[in-house]
């Protein structure tokens, strides 16, 4: 005879509390994220190497530090966000797996974990405004959202640290969101504006964006009438008076413009509109007919989108519209005028590449369309049988683009470049050959680095701690040892 233990009404209402609470929400958000993230692009981890920047940025993390390289890996901006993660990848590296030369695939775990992160924010920060249903169609629109895979942008993205930072808007976006409708303390603030302060610190375009966060109070005072003296006592107020002198004091001001680019003349009108509009805008709902689009219809569906959210969208929601337009036009204008080349890439709605540039306007406009389908879904609240359309249509848009770029076929363009053990075959030779060089690269028979140098993946030498290079090697050779002597029926 079995006994069966029903959980007590106070064990089922624990229970339930904890799987409606926006912290676990979000925790199984971003794990869940992950895993999407890696089946859509998992070449960084299967193939690992690092990739552009990430392998100079590691070595500048590795002999200069974070902060040194956060501030100064380009003469333009701050990387803060791009070295953190670089960072966390070398940690986990060393800390956990006990193998530097397992950074590529530990990087590659990081950068799956925070664009996870980063799409489940509206999960933990905006249910108050959105409610929880759009809030994952917003979380599932952003892991599916058609990425150029197939091509070599989708390449340079997913598992990456080097482009991250165009993400940071996204971020931004957000706080800046949760900061305006549901911020008030100061406790509450300070957590909302260090992450601000990084995103600044990554983004330069975040920058501009903290004119929102003044918004608020500014309107308390110039509509409201409320006494400045009233506003400098509260408590976001201070958090935000703290956040603009940070802001200033680690961005400082640049000190040169788009090193190692040249300058190039731009875009044409018909480029701009498809940069800014059909790239930059419209391409979270446009997307599936992106190829048939032309300069004429392009503004013919933005101005038909604008009337739309106007007239159906909540009037609660249009400072929101005006900010997120404003965001991508911004940036949409940097593109233009200083990358107009991008047109190129484009070919006239014949390819989407390179995505990581419009990556952030599209979260951002993503975001836009969650938030009127909520309104949409309010105001037919009295039509049970029609309420339901707005967010059955946000999730047919992500099966599409699940479907459009399935995660059970892998491009062939993921492995344009693959790591046939060419990085520790380098390392194991830098050894051998006694290349020891101290912080700044300069050769010392006793210096603490190892220069790695691989001509097939970078034009620059890697520069790793000697220490944990020599370490990695002997677990490395032993592993292959044990593996040779141990009988084939024990590796399995």
């Amino acid at each position: 005879m079995s006994i069966v233990t029903v959980p007590s009404a106070a064990l089922r209402a624990d229970l339930g509390r904890v799987l409606a609470s926006p912290a676990f929400q979000f925790l199984a958000a971003t794990a869940i994220g992950t895993v999407i993230l890696f089946a859509r692009a998992p070449a960084a981890y299967v193939s690992p190497l690092l990739f552009a920047e990430d392998w100079h940025w590691t070595s500048m993390v590795a002999s200069r530090g974070l902060v040194d390289t956060a501030l100064h890996a380009r003469g333009d901006y701050a990387i803060l966000g791009n070295a953190l993660l670089i960072g966390l990848g070398m940690a986990l590296a060393e800390g956990v797996a006990g193998d530097v030369l397992a950074l590529p695939r530990c990087l590659a775990i990081v950068s799956y974990v925070f664009f996870a992160v980063s799409f489940a924010l509206p999960v933990l920060l905006l249910r108050r405004q959105l409610g929880g249903v759009f809030c994952w169609a917003a979380w599932l629109l952003a892991c599916t959202m058609p990425l150029g895979i197939e091509s070599w942008s989708g390449f340079e993205i997913l598992g990456r640290a080097v482009n991250v930072g165009f993400v940071f808007l996204f971020i931004a976006f957000v706080l800046l969101w949760h900061r305006a409708s549901a911020v008030r303390t100061f406790a509450a603030a300070l957590p909302v504006d260090v992450a601000l302060l990084v995103c600044t610190a990554t983004n330069p375009m975040c920058i501009p964006m903290l004119a929102a966060a003044a918004w608020p109070a500014a309107r308390r005072w110039l509509v409201d009438r409320v006494p400045a003296a009233t506003l400098a006592r509260e408590g976001a107020f201070v958090s935000l008076c703290l956040l603009a002198v940070a802001c200033v004091a680690v961005n400082g001001l640049p000190t040169a413009s788009r090193p190692n680019h040249e300058a190039s003349p731009p875009a044409s009108f018909a480029g701009a509109v498809e940069m800014g509009l059909a790239r930059g805008l419209l391409y979270p709902i446009v997307w599936p007919v992106y190829h048939d689009l032309s300069t004429w219809s392009t503004l013919a569906v933005a101005a038909a989108a604008v009337a739309v959210a106007w007239r159906w969208g909540q009037p609660r929601h249009r400072p929101l519209v005006l900010g997120g337009i404003a965001t991508v036009a911004m940036v949409s204008a940097v593109l233009v005028l200083k990358r107009g080349e991008l047109a190129a890439f484009l070919g006239g709605y014949t390819f989407t590449s390179p995505d990581r540039y419009f990556y952030a306007q599209n979260l951002v406009a993503m975001l836009l369309v969650v938030a009127f389908a909520s309104g949409v879904a309010e105001r037919l609240r009295g039509s049970p049988r029609l309420a339901w359309l707005p967010a059955a249509a946000l999730v047919c848009l992500a099966a599409a683009a699940v479907l459009h770029e399935p995660p059970w076929r892998i491009a062939v363009s993921q492995f344009f470049l693959a790591d046939d053990g060419a990085v520790e075959a380098s390392a194991r030779r830098a050894c051998l050959a006694g290349r020891f060089v101290d912080a700044r690269g300069r050769p010392a028979s006793d210096g603490p680095f190892v220069e790695i140098s691989v001509p097939r993946l970078a034009d620059a030498p890697l520069l790793l701690p000697r220490e944990a290079v020599e370490r990695a090697l002997a677990f490395r050779a032993e592993r292959r040892q044990f593996l040779a002597a141990a009988p084939a029926t024990s590796r399995f």
